[in-house]
């Protein structure tokens, strides 16, 4: 939806010596498997209402690092299933990414806890609980 912007990185990503460190593959059909190839999910959107990459790299097991404000920041358990980091702050961005790679083990604990979370995001349970809710309010309007 934005043309330029794939030169415009790439010319971002040669002014910092970066371009053989990174691969820009375009528009991929087969998320998952190249989800499952990555060490860590950074999902550093702006204000980013829901998050629907949080939460499916969340079911893949992924150890995740998103930014708040936003939907991710409803997600993620900042230490417990992944990372949080105030958009914007690229310093404490790369701290995050440092620390998953840094301590695979702190990454696969998150990634595991992640899968279990990404779990309560089941449409059925969801539906179940706005019923639940509806009944309670509908008892509390009752009394």
């Amino acid at each position: 939806m934005e043309p330029d912007y794939p030169e415009f990185l790439a010319k971002r990503l040669r002014s910092l010596g970066m371009i053989d460190s990174i691969r820009m593959v375009g528009k991929q059909a087969n998320i998952p498997e190249w989800m499952q190839a990555m060490d860590v999910v950074v999902h550093a959107s702006d204000r980013e209402p829901f998050g629907l990459v949080v939460a499916e790299a969340m079911f893949l097991g992924k150890p995740v690092i998103a930014t708040v404000p936003g939907g991710p920041g409803e997600m993620v358990r900042d230490g417990e299933n992944g990372l949080l980091v105030s958009h914007g702050d690229a310093k404490a961005l790369a701290e995050a990414i440092e620390n998953f790679l840094q301590d695979p083990d702190f990454a696969a604990a998150c990634g595991h806890r992640a899968h279990k979370s990404a779990l309560e995001f089941d449409s059925s349970l969801y539906a179940r609980k706005v019923l639940n809710t509806i009944n309670d309010l509908e008892a509390d309007l009752g009394k």
